[in-house]
């Protein structure tokens, strides 16, 4: 017996029904956080007087944010099975009804604007900013990785900016999350009605 065993990793990667049965169940991993269940909301108050300008920006604590990051981080990772972008693919190229593949170009548009707009031009030194860039500042250079420029760029920040860049933050995970729900009610509809067209091993039952 090899003394190596424990080592040794499986490199089948996954079929196109496994991914969208994984999508099913990491969204479901997401509703179960403490934060979906009590509910992702914020709220940014900006009062303007002629001698100042105060910014309220209440959210969720900051423990209860960190878990629903660290479930909602996959769907925006290009390199995971369930990346938005990847389950949006599998179901335009397996869908049998041209219905539910207008369905997804509509749900691919929604995803596209709420990835450069929501409702705020945020502007810094003249730079425009969209969600997702804000998305990546927190995600790489706070809650995942350390990385020193986007670091920099927070911290450099005065209050009024600094709220602003996480109300903007915090509203691309709230909307991702409304499109992540609305794919998998369609996933989970399709696979109901048998509205998918896959081959070989693929047409197995989805699981339960």
């Amino acid at each position: 017996m090899s003394r190596n065993k424990g080592s040794l990793k499986a490199d089948r990667k996954r079929t196109d029904r496994e991914k969208l049965e994984l999508f099913i169940l990491k969204v479901n991993d997401l509703h179960s956080t403490r934060l979906a269940k009590m509910g992702f909301r914020i709220q940014h108050k900006i009062q303007y007087r002629p001698e100042s300008t105060e910014s309220n920006l209440n959210q969720p604590d900051e423990p209860d944010i960190r878990e629903y990051l660290l479930t909602f981080r996959p769907f925006i990772s290009e390199s995971e099975d369930v990346f938005l972008n990847r389950i949006l693919n599998i179901c335009s190229w397996q869908l049998k009804s041209d219905e539910m593949k207008q369905n997804v170009a509509h749900i691919r548009e929604s995803l596209e604007r709420v990835k450069q707009y929501n409702g705020i031009l945020f502007q810094r030194n003249g730079r425009h900013i969209t969600p997702l860039q804000a998305t990546n500042m927190y995600l790489d250079g706070i809650y995942f990785h350390d990385d020193l420029e986007y670091q920099k760029q927070l911290v450099s920040m005065y209050s009024l900016e600094a709220d602003f860049l996480r109300s903007y933050f915090l509203n691309f995970v709230i909307d991702t999350s409304k499109i992540i729900d609305i794919i998998q009610n369609g996933i989970y509809h399709a696979f109901q009605e048998g509205l998918f067209q896959f081959e070989g091993a693929d047409q197995a039952s989805l699981s339960t």
